[in-house]
C-alpha cells in the first residue's frame, strides 16, 4: 500500500488494531532500526534508534507478563517525543524508555514505511491503521482520530487496490499484485485487512506532494480571500503595477479556506519599499514590518541595514 505520508520527524504516533496468534511478526517497520514494531513471543515491542555518545544505536522496549498473539483483536500505540518512547497495549501504558535524542532521516533519506512486514511477515488481521505527527499524550491514546495525519480504517471491499485517507484532503494509497492484503474480513470497526504472513504488507512512501496553490497579484483587484484597506499603485519596470496599501498599524489579512489538515504550507512573496524608510516614526517607532500566521509572527524586521533608502528594496 503506497500513500506520500512524511515520517521524519523526530515526534511521532504510529496506532492500529491486530489480531494473530503469530508468536513472532513484524507490524510497522521504517529503516532497519529507526522505527519498528513487532511481537516477540507474543510480547508487543517497539524499537527506536536514539543517539547515545554521537552514536546511533537501537533502542528496543517491550511488553511482558500477557501473550497478546492470543487471536483476539488488541489496540498498539507507540508514541515518541523528547527523547522518550512510550509502548501502550489496550489502553494502558506497557513499556517506556528514554536516552538522549532520537536519530531522524530527511524525507528524501527515509526509506519507506511498511505495514504488516518487520524482519517477518505479519499473518494476522489489521485494523484502523493511524499516523501522528506529534506524540500523543495517554488520554488521546484511547481516542486518537481527530488529530491524525493520516487514517486507514482499511473497509474496502475483496479484491480492492486503492485505500481512502479519510482524515481531510488526505492521500488515498494503493496496493496491487499478490503483496496487497486480502481485504473484507471482520474488524473492530467493519472490516479489517488479512495479512498472511508470507509476502502481503503495506507500503508508505516519504514522498510529499502539493496538493493546493493560491496565487495573488492584485492587478485586476482584491481577491475576497483578502482583508485589507486599500491598494496603491506604483511604477516599475515601466509599467503600473498595484500593490497593498496599508498604514498605520493596521493589518492585511488572508484567510485560506480548507487546507490540508497537519500539512506545511509554504508562502512565497515579494517585499517592496517605496520611497523613503526611515525607520523610526518619531512618535510610535521604531516602525517594523511583520508577517504572522495564525497569530504568530513568522517574520519581523525594522530594515536597520536599508535606513534612507530610497526606491524599492524587494526583501
Amino acid at each position: 500500500l503506497f500513500t506520500t505520508i512524511s515520517q521524519s520527524n523526530r515526534a511521532w504516533t504510529q496506532d492500529l488494531w491486530f489480531k494473530t496468534t503469530q508468536q513472532n511478526a513484524g507490524l510497522a517497520h521504517r529503516q532497519t532500526n529507526t522505527k519498528r514494531l513487532f511481537l516477540e513471543n507474543g510480547n508487543v515491542c517497539a524499537q527506536v534508534e536514539v543517539v547515545v555518545a554521537n552514536a546511533n544505536q537501537a533502542d528496543k522496549i517491550c511488553s511482558s507478563g500477557v501473550n497478546y498473539a492470543d487471536d483476539d483483536w488488541h489496540h498498539l500505540s507507540h508514541t515518541a517525543d523528547n527523547g522518550v518512547h512510550r509502548l501502550y497495549v489496550d489502553g494502558a501504558l506497557a513499556a517506556q524508555s528514554g536516552k538522549v535524542a532520537f536519530a531522524g532521516c530527511s524525507a528524501d533519506t527515509c526509506a519507506n514505511f511498511t505495514l504488516g512486514q518487520d524482519s517477518a511477515y505479519f499473518a494476522g488481521a489489521m485494523d484502523a491503521a493511524r499516523f501522528f505527527d506529534r506524540a500523543l499524550s495517554r488520554a488521546e491514546v484511547a481516542d486518537a482520530f481527530d488529530a491524525a495525519v493520516a487514517i486507514y480504517d482499511l473497509d474496502e471491499p475483496a479484491g480492492a487496490g486503492t485505500f481512502v485517507n479519510a482524515t481531510d484532503n488526505g492521500f488515498d494509497a494503493t496496493c496491487s499484485g499478490d503483496s496487497c492484503p486480502t481485504m473484507g474480513v471482520p474488524g473492530v470497526a467493519y472490516t479489517a485487512a488479512r495479512f498472511d504472513g508470507v509476502d502481503d504488507f503495506m507500503q508508505v512512501d516519504p514522498a510529499q506532494r502539493e496538493v493546493a496553490r493560491f496565487s495573488y497579484d492584485f492587478e485586476s483587484g482584491v481577491p475576497p480571500a483578502w482583508n485589507i484597506q486599500t491598494t496603491g499603485s506604483v511604477t516599475r519596470e515601466g509599467q503600473p503595477t498595484k500593490f497593498l496599501g496599508l498604514f498605520e498599524n493596521n493589518t492585511v489579512k488572508l484567510n485560506l479556506q480548507n487546507l490540508p489538515v497537519h500539512d506545511t504550507v509554504e508562502v512565497q512573496f515579494d517585499l517592496y519599499l517605496r520611497g523613503v524608510w526611515t525607520g523610526n516614526n518619531p512618535v510610535d517607532g521604531p516602525d517594523t514590518w511583520a508577517w504572522g500566521v495564525d497569530g504568530q509572527d513568522i517574520l519581523r524586521t525594522n530594515f536597520s541595514t536599508q535606513t534612507n533608502m530610497n526606491g524599492a528594496y524587494q526583501f
